[in-house]
């Protein structure tokens, strides 16, 4: 079997888009009847990690639309037959569609979040009908793809997000963190994120503003706001305009050698957001034994088990926000049993069951 597979971004990527494509491209990869995987990336790697042996990853086509399609052409007619043809975004499905047309190959949609929850442009509505199966990060997307898109429930497989946990586990609070940000053992709270003007889903505002409520029981709590993005100072003005400035520390964008150790610096993790397909954070988080709270109105309930790993609540109800954080403190660091659900053994098996069901779709 020969696999073409169209990417936003993976390898060299940061993101849980490009974490799943990275992680689904290995278990495309680890399918002993798969030959090879070429995979085209939409946007240009800073850096390559390490990748499996069956794949090309072709990041000559990346960053521009020109440059592209191009390579897409070059894949669709020199490099021969493809089998399947999986599409890892919405946005690029009508070039997928069209591939999987000129090779009678099957076609693979995987859908994340928001992209999905609503219906996109007319050519991706177009696109669709070509769509053999679909692989749903959660139950959540599954719902709202499906309740624009027409297409049959049995043609939607959720296979949530995966975990590796040789990467994330519990360990002690490393001191060159705690010097960085002025730490003397005070309880930490956190949320990991792009900080985002145009979406402001994380809830990062949200958290800002309970602290004021939070410090009244808790006086020596830090929050600790990780990532980067447009929206950092209208949340630092948030800061100051709750008097909570000197107990919030934005720590900017941090390299991936250091995410596990900014993960054990804290107490609990928040992320009381509204458009997280799934939340691969959350994951991460409760391998580093942290307990955690999500949202009832995303992809985080399927993350959290429905509540089973972690607590839910509503982000717009900030006394009960308050309530799950200040229980989150309370609560010892332990790494659930029911995480190793989420394993890439567990997720490779999936993937390579759904493959299967593909191939054979039509026979």
């Amino acid at each position: 079997m020969r696999i073409l597979s169209l990417v936003t971004d993976g390898f060299g990527g940061q993101g849980g888009i490009a974490l799943h494509c990275r992680h689904l491209l290995g278990a495309l990869c680890a399918i002993a009847s798969v030959r090879t995987v070429h995979a085209l990336p939409r946007i240009k790697p800073e850096y390559v990690e390490a990748m499996p042996e069956k794949l090309e990853y072709l990041d000559c086509s990346a960053n521009s639309p020109l440059a592209y399609f191009k390579a897409l052409i070059k894949e669709s007619i020199v490099a021969g037959r493809w089998n399947l043809v999986v599409c890892e975004h919405m946005n690029l499905l009508p070039v997928a569609a069209i591939v999987a047309t000129l090779h009678r190959a099957k076609l693979l949609l995987v859908i994340h979040g928001f992209e999905s929850w609503n219906r996109p442009s007319f050519s991706s509505q177009l696109a669709l009908r070509q769509v053999d199966q679909v692989l749903s990060v959660s139950e959540v997307t599954k719902k709202r793809f499906l309740n624009w898109s027409g297409l049959k429930p049995s043609v939607v497989t959720v296979i949530p997000n995966a975990i590796d946990t040789d990467l994330f586990s519990p360990g002690p609070r490393p001191d060159y963190l705690q010097r960085r940000y002025g730490l003397k053992n005070q309880p930490v709270i956190m949320t990991l994120g792009r900080l985002s003007d145009q979406e402001r889903s994380k809830g990062f505002d949200l958290v800002i503003s309970a602290m004021t409520d939070l410090l009244v029981k808790t006086p020596d709590l830090r929050y600790l706001i990780i990532g980067g993005g447009d929206d950092q100072n209208r949340l630092k003005k948030l800061t100051q305009e709750n008097g909570v400035s000197s107990r919030v520390i934005f720590t900017g964008e941090i390299s991936d050698s250091e995410k596990v150790d900014h993960y054990r610096l804290a107490d609990a993790y928040i992320m009381p957001s509204r458009l997280e397909g799934f939340g691969y954070v959350y994951l991460e988080a409760m391998a580093c034994g942290l307990p955690v709270v999500g949202s009832k109105l995303d992809g985080g309930r399927d993350a959290l088990l429905n509540g089973m790993l972690g607590e839910l609540v509503d982000p717009d109800d900030r006394n009960e926000l308050c309530g799950a954080i200040m229980r989150a403190l309370e609560k010892p660091k332990s790494v659930p049993k029911q995480l190793s659900q989420f394993s890439l053994p567990n997720f490779n098996q999936a993937v390579e069951s759904l493959v299967d069901k593909v191939i054979r779709s039509g026979d």
